[in-house]
Parts: structure tokens; sequence; C-alpha cells
């Protein structure tokens, strides 16, 4: 049964029936919008699936990246694949979409432990923490497996190549701006240790991927002739959320 925000308010304990995820009528004009656009591109089969499957971590996520698409179609004007399986060399990490060129990943993650705080990634269902903590901490996890293999592949030659987009409604904060401030220091976080001024494994094992990648090395002027090594260059970029770096990162 598809969820929706609204239900019969209850007079008798004055439950006020609203505390769903999403409205019918939004889900269904989401729906029309994905059924009549982009009919040719790939993996459409594999989103319709997850549409309509009943585990909620996979349906609560295509909701949300389709309802991203639908409110910004001059954004998501050439939508070529969804579930994208031919990147190389990193074909397992599987974009959610590639839209003008771009890999897009979405995340339907609250930033507190809640009743859906991690439907949507496995790897986190925790009772105990929420899908951000589990993300900043794991060096198996799939989500941070996934950023690194984005980070290698041959075609993502700029930052400006990855994009990922995270759910406004399940984060706390007074305005898009804030929250996306907020999601940038998770990553900074992840990688990066504030109080030693050294990278952690993740930020290691991250930089291990740039360097790795010709055109990021490049596109960063990560150089071992330049004054500072570039490990060190890696570390004074990735400890400033301001940096160009985390444009990558987008809350809609």
């Amino acid at each position: 049964m598809v969820k929706t925000n609204e239900r019969p308010k209850c007079n008798t304990c004055g439950d006020s029936g609203v505390d769903f995820i999403q409205p019918m009528d939004q889900y269904l004009l989401d729906l029309n919008y994905f059924a009549s656009h982009f009919k040719s591109a790939t993996g459409r089969s594999n989103v319709k699936s997850l549409l309509i499957t009943s585990a909620d971590r996979s349906r609560e996520a295509e909701y949300y990246i389709i309802e991203v698409i639908r409110n910004n179609p001059t954004l998501f004007n050439n939508i070529t694949a969804y579930e994208y399986t031919d990147l190389k060399p990193a074909a397992s990490c599987e974009p959610d979409v590639v839209n003008n060129g771009v890999y897009c990943e979405f995340k339907s993650w609250s930033n507190t432990r809640g009743a859906t705080a991690d439907k949507d990634d496995p790897e986190a269902a925790s009772s105990s923490s929420g899908a951000f903590s589990y993300f900043k901490t794991s060096l198996t996890g799939n989500s941070f497996k996934q950023f690194k293999a984005l980070l290698s592949a041959t075609a993502v030659s700029s930052m400006s190549k990855i994009n990922y987009y995270f759910d406004a409604k399940k984060l706390a904060g007074t305005n898009n701006t804030s929250k996306e401030d907020w999601v940038k220091t998770v990553f900074k976080d992840m990688m990066y240790n504030a109080t030693t001024q050294t990278l952690k494994q993740q930020g290691n094992e991250v930089f291990e991927v740039i360097w790795g990648n010709e055109d990021l090395k490049a596109m960063f002027d990560l150089s071992d002739t330049a004054l500072k090594t570039p490990i060190e260059q890696f570390k004074d970029i990735i400890s400033n959320t301001s940096n160009s770096f985390y444009n990558f990162i987008k809350v809609k």
C-alpha cells in the first residue's frame, strides 16, 4: 500500500491523522511524470520495480528520486539512464540517474534516528543510529564504497560530473542552505579529524582514489613537486567545506 501523509482523524484518541511520508496526490503526480518522460532512458524497469516493492527502504528512496526530477524539470532535462550499470571501471556502483552526462546519486536519509531514518539504506539499519552516522564511521559500507567507486570512474573527469542529492524533508535545519552545510560537514568529518588536523582512514582512501584518477588529480592540482605534498594539499581541500570539492552535495 502506498504511504500517504494523511489518514482518517481519530476522534477518540485525538490522533491528527498526519504522520505518513507522502500525499497520495503527490505520489500519483510523480508516477505520472516518470511514466511520461524519458521513455528512452535505460533502467526504467528497475525504477518501476522499486516503486511498487513492499520494502519501505527501497520504495521511499525511489519516491524521492522521482519527486526531485519532477520538481526540477529544467535541471533534469536529459536523463539517459536510471540505475546505471555501465560506469567503468566501477560498474558495480550504479548511480541512480545519469542526466546530461552527470552521475547523480539520491539519498533520502535523516540526520536523526527516527521511524524512517535509514530505511532506504540497509547497511545503516540500526536501532541506535541513523544512516549518516553509519556512513561517517563505516569503512566497508556500501555507500562509502560507492562514493569511492564514483570518484575512480574514468568518465568522472571533474567533480561536476557527480551530484549527490539529499532529502530536505528528512534533514533538520531552518533552510536548505543550512541543511546543505550540515551534509558537507558530515562528509568532511568522515574524512578529516579537525582536532588532530589529520586525515582519517576514509580520507586516506578517498585521496588514493583521486590520486589514481588523472583528471581529478589535475583538477585539484595535486602534484608531488609542489611546496606541499599531494596529501597535504588534499587535506587543505577537504578540511574546508567551502571548497569547491563539496559542490557535488545538493539538498532538495
